[in-house]
């Protein structure tokens, strides 16, 4: 089976499912995969079954919180963190007291609900600081903004400006000469970029939520944008990234969307594109989040396919959108 799969093992995890019967041939093919550079994950692990007998060969080992409890996940974890080479993964974590708890007991990774939704708390208002970075997060989407319009804006927010100048003078941005002013940046490294790197420390400035929410809009925004760019759509890839890093804005603002879409003034197609799913945006964009989930049996192939894209390419794709929010989380976390 594993000749089927990617060259870039290093980059593609296997994961093994709770019911798989764990038989002579199967710890053989997961032998050969490890030998080949591929990681591998046990999914739902419990000590009491043959998944024990994977153990050597596991990367990832997948604890399904919800199911387990919170007593049995720290008596697992006890247990699976003296295997030195084993990252343990939080999975179904469904609230902010789970991933506190998880995070506590020194899980390597989450998933779950709670990083994809708000935690709704009705009544609460949004506060004015995070009312104004959504006004200029909305601002600076409209294809008609110009550099004299943007540097108003930010030469009134001292940090942000200065965070923006920190993160362009950054060795992973590659300038040859330092960037004293948000004009001079503008004018060296454009518009479109800038714009870009705003969007992404208004975001990071919006909430105190963990950072793997962070890193999952930026794959969604980076996603968008390379498949755009690769239908060579020009006139969408800036909205296409912005779709992509909006797509989260509820749970980073624990507020229902279309209440955090009535800040920022939003074209029309976004706004139908991000609250239903509806429209050309909202059908790549359902895409995107259908691969970057790994929901393959929801995936639209005929969407992505009339962006010229193969589910080979959608691959690809889908692995330097990961690499880049990787570099780019790193660089938004030092400035």
């Amino acid at each position: 089976m594993y000749t089927l799969l990617p060259f870039v093992n290093r980059r593609v995890v296997i994961e093994i499912l709770e019911f798989t019967k764990i038989d002579k041939t199967v710890i053989e093919e997961i032998k050969q995969l490890k030998e080949k550079g591929y990681k591998i994950a046990l999914d739902d692990f419990e000590l009491n079954t043959d998944y024990v007998k994977l153990l050597p060969f596991a990367d990832i080992i997948k604890l399904d919180v919800l199911a387990l409890g919170s007593e049995r996940v720290k008596r697992y974890v006890e247990k699976l963190k003296s295997i030195k080479h084993v990252k343990l993964l939080a999975s179904k974590v469904e609230d902010n007291d789970m991933y506190q708890y998880c995070y506590d007991l020194r899980f390597d990774y989450f998933q779950g609900y709670f990083f994809a939704k708000p935690d709704v708390v009705h009544g609460k208002r949004i506060k004015e600081n995070k009312q104004i970075l959504l006004r200029l997060m909305g601002m600076i989407t409209n294809p008609n903004v110009t550099i004299d319009d943007l540097e108003k804006v930010l030469i009134v927010d001292p940090v942000l400006s200065f965070k923006m100048l920190r993160l362009v003078n950054s060795s992973g941005i590659g300038l040859t000469a330092e960037v004293n002013s948000i004009h001079h940046a503008l004018v060296i490294i454009g518009l479109e970029r800038i714009r870009s790197w705003v969007l992404l420390l208004s975001l990071a400035n919006l909430s105190d939520k963990p950072e793997v929410l962070s890193l999952k809009a930026l794959e969604h925004a980076k996603l968008c944008e390379l498949i755009a760019k690769h239908f060579n759509d020009n006139e969408r890839v800036n909205s296409c990234f912005s779709l992509g890093l909006f797509s989260l804005l509820g749970a980073f603002m624990d507020s229902p969307m279309k209440k955090v879409l009535s800040s920022m003034s939003l074209a029309k197609d976004m706004e139908l594109a991000l609250l239903q799913r509806e429209g050309e945006l909202g059908d790549l964009l359902k895409a995107v989040e259908c691969c970057q989930e790994g929901r393959w049996d929801e995936l639209d192939m005929d969407v992505i396919s009339s962006y010229a894209v193969d589910l080979d390419k959608l691959m690809e794709l889908s692995l330097l959108a990961q690499h880049w929010a990787e570099e780019i989380l790193v660089l938004v976390a030092s400035s």
